[in-house]
C-alpha cells in the first residue's frame, strides 16, 4: 500500500477522549506527516508507526539528492524497521542541487534538530536520537554533528567513497580548524565501498575524539570496530565508555539504500544512547528491559489499563530480610521505561539490596493545542487518570509478592514526576518516608498546589528533599525561583521547622543545600541547587537520594516518623 502524505490535525480537543483505554500510551497520530511547511518548505517529514508508544526512539534520515523521498524511504528498509521496532523517522530531502555545507543547509539542519523535541504532535526523547546521512547528505551530517555533537546518540555516515569521501574530508578539515578543543564524544557508524585516505582521516579523527583503542577489531560480521578506552574514563556513574566506531565495507561499489544497510546502521548505532546531563550530557550502553531483569506489569484502575516496571536485586534472592521500596516518577513525555536509561536506579537497588519501580503516569489532556502523551495527575483532576489510586495499587501488588518493608518506602521524580512526588507527600503522605523532587515544585494548575482536593495536613509529614539544577526551568535557587522557595516556606509551616532565614548551609563540590531541621534537631527538609546543572536528572541523583537520604528515614508501626532508627 502506497505511503500518503498527511497534515497533522489542527485541532486536538478530541484526542484525550479517544484514547484507548487498554492501549493508552500510543501516540494519536499515525502515518506519514509533513513538518512545518514554512520552516521546512515542504522537505521534512516524519513517520509515525502504528501502535507507537509515547516517548518513542528516533533516527533523522537525510535523503540523497535525485532520490524520491518516498521511494527512498521504503527502498532502504528503514520503513520496515520503523515498523518492526517502533521508532519515529525523521525524513529530510537535499535540495535540487543536492546538500551544500552552507549557512541555509546548517539552519535548516538546526530547525530539523530542534523538531525533534517538539511534542505538538508526537513525543520523541532526545537520550536515543541518531543522525544517519547517505551519499551528499552524509556530508552534511558530518558537518552538523561536529557543529553540535551532542545533539544526537549516534551519526551513521553511508556512502561511495569516490563522490562523497573527499567532500566529507574537507568538512572534517574545516571543523577541525575552526573547532579544534572539541572533544564530545559520539559514536560512528560508516558504511562505504572502500577505505580511502579520506575516510581513514574521519576515522582518525573520532578515535581521537571518542578516545578509542587505535587498534581495531575485526569482527566475524565484516565489521571493523574501534572500542572505547577504559583507561581514559573517569566517570562510571554518569556516563559509561561507550563511543565506539563501527566500519563496514563492501567488496564492490554499489548503492547502500537496502535494508541490510539500514538494519546494521540500526543495531550499530543503538548500542548507545545520550542522557541529559552536565555539559553535553552523558553516553550509556543501551540494554534491553530484558538485560536490566526489569519486568512489565500491569493492572485495571478504572478501566484503563496501567503499568510499572519493576527490578528486584539479582544477588540477594536468597535473604530473607525484609527490603526497602523506592518508586521513581518519569518527566512529562516519558514513560516508565524510558525514565531507567535516565536514573540507572537498577544498579543502586543491586548494591543496597531494595525493591525499585517506575510507573506510567497519565495522559496529559492538552485540549485543543496538541496530541496527549504521558504525564502526572499531580493536581488530583477527576478528568485525568487516577494516579493516586494506580500507586496504591501498584505498592499492594509489589508488597503481596515481596518482603517490603513498609516503614521504608520511598519515592522520587523528575520535572512532571517532582510533582506528582510531592502530591504524594501531600495527599499519601502515610505511604512514604521521605520523597525527593528533582527538577519540580508546586506550582498550582496542573502541577498541582497546596489546597488541592485531597490534601492531608492531618498526618505527619515524610521527610523532604528538593534539588534544583542552577540553569533549570524557573531558576534553580530560592532567590530566583518564587515556587521553588514557595514550597519550601509550606513544608516548613508544615512539619513547624528552622525559619526559613535559619537553614542550615553546606556546599559540596556543586551542590549547595540549605537544610532545615525540627526541634529536637531533625534535617527533615532541604533545598540543593546543583551548579552547571540544566533541567536535568542523572544516575548520580539516584545514588545520592538513597545513601544521603532515604536510607536515614523510616516510618515506625505508629505512622511516626524516625531519623536514624530515632523519633523525629
Amino acid at each position: 500500500m502506497a505511503l500518503e502524505i498527511k497534515s497533522f490535525p489542527a485541532d486536538y480537543s478530541k484526542a484525550f477522549s479517544e484514547i484507548d483505554l487498554s492501549n493508552p500510551y500510543v501516540h494519536t497520530n499515525q502515518g506519514l506527516f509533513e513538518l512545518d511547511s514554512q520552516t521546512f518548505n515542504g522537505r521534512a517529514y516524519v513517520y509515525m508507526p502504528s501502535n507507537l508508544e509515547c516517548s518513542a526512539w528516533s533516527v533523522t534520515l537525510l535523503v540523497p539528492k535525485n532520490s524520491d523521498l518516498l521511494s527512498f524511504f521504503t527502498s532502504s528498509g528503514w520503513k520496515d524497521l520503523a515498523d518492526e521496532r517502533r521508532f519515529l523517522v525523521f525524513l529530510a530531502e537535499a535540495p535540487k542541487d543536492g546538500w551544500n555545507a552552507d549557512p541555509y543547509t546548517l539552519d535548516f539542519l538546526k530547525n530539523l534538530d530542534a523538531a525533534v523535541d517538539d511534542k505538538t504532535h508526537y513525543d520523541a526523547q532526545r537520550f536515543c536520537a541518531y543522525l544517519v546521512g547517505y551519499e551528499d547528505g552524509a556530508c552534511v551530517a558530518l558537518q552538523y554533528a561536529l557543529y553540535k555533537p551532542a545533539a544526537y546518540a549516534g551519526l551513521g555516515l553511508l556512502f561511495q567513497a569516490e563522490s562523497a569521501a573527499n567532500n566529507i574530508a574537507t568538512l572534517l578539515k574545516q571543523a577541525e580548524l575552526s573547532t579544534p578543543t572539541s572533544t564530545t564524544k559520539l559514536p560512528l557508524f560508516i558504511e562505504t565501498d572502500q577505505l580511502l585516505k579520506p575516510t581513514e582521516s574521519i576515522v582518525s579523527h573520532f578515535i581521537k575524539r571518542n578516545q578509542t583503542s587505535p587498534d581495531p577489531l575485526h569482527g566475524t560480521d565484516g565489521i571493523i570496530r574501534y572500542i572505547a578506552s577504559q583507561k581514559d574514563h573517569h566517570n562510571s556513574v554518569n556516563e559509561q565508555p561507550v563511543s565506539h566506531i563501527a566500519i563496514k565495507t563492501s567488496s564492490k561499489k554499489g548503492s547502500f539504500i537496502n535494508s541490510a544497510s539500514a538494519r546494521i546502521a540500526w543495531n550499530e548505532l543503538r548500542r548507545a544512547i545520550r542522557t541529559s546531563g552536565i555539559g553535553d550530557g552523558y553516553l550509556h550502553p543501551y540494554r534491553t528491559l530484558s538485560d536490566w531483569h526489569i519486568t512489565k506489569h500491569e493492572t485495571t484502575i478504572d478501566s484503563v489499563l496501567r503499568h510499572w516496571y519493576e527490578y528486584i536485586p539479582q544477588q540477594t534472592t536468597s535473604r530473607e530480610e525484609k527490603r526497602p521500596l523506592v518508586i521513581f516518577l518519569h518527566g512529562g513525555s516519558q514513560t516508565g521505561q524510558t525514565c531507567i536509561y535516565a536514573t540507572e536506579w537498577m544498579n543502586v537497588a543491586e548494591e543496597r539490596n531494595f525493591i525499585f519501580a517506575a510507573p506510567t503516569g497519565t495522559m496529559r489532556n492538552f485540549g485543543s493545542s496538541g496530541a496527549p502523551h504521558p504525564a502526572w495527575n499531580a493536581c488530583g483532576s477527576h478528568e485525568l487518570f487516577n494516579d493516586e489510586a494506580f500507586i496504591k495499587t501498584m505498592i499492594a501488588d509489589i508488597c503481596s509478592r515481596n518482603n517490603i518493608d513498609r516503614s521504608r518506602i520511598y519515592i522520587a521524580g523528575h520535572s512532571m514526576g517532582s510533582a506528582m512526588a510531592q502530591r504524594c507527600a501531600l495527599a499519601m503522605p502515610e505511604l512514604f518516608a521521605a520523597v525527593a523532587s528533582n527538577s519540580g515544585v508546586v506550582v498550582g494548575g496542573f502541577m498541582g498546589d497546596f489546597d488541592s482536593p485531597g490534601v492531608k495536613e492531618d498526618i505527619a509529614m515524610p521527610a523532604i528533599w528538593i534539588q534544583m539544577g542552577e540553569h533549570d526551568v524557573g531558576g534553580g535557587t530560592l532567590e530566583s525561583n518564587h515556587n521553588a522557595e514557595r514550597t519550601v516556606r509550606y513544608w516548613i509551616k508544615r512539619g513547624d521547622l528552622d525559619s526559613f532565614d535559619d537553614a542550615r548551609t553546606v556546599t559540596c563540590g556543586r551542590y549547595r543545600t540549605k537544610t532545615w531541621q525540627t526541634k529536637k534537631g531533625t534535617p527533615l527538609l532541604s533545598f540543593t541547587t546543583t551548579l552547571d546543572k540544566p533541567h536535568a536528572i542523572t544516575p548520580e541523583d539516584a545514588w545520592l537520594y538513597y545513601d544521603s537520604f532515604f536510607c536515614k528515614f523510616s516510618r515506625d508501626e505508629t505512622g511516626s516518623l524516625n531519623y536514624l532508627g530515632k523519633p523525629v
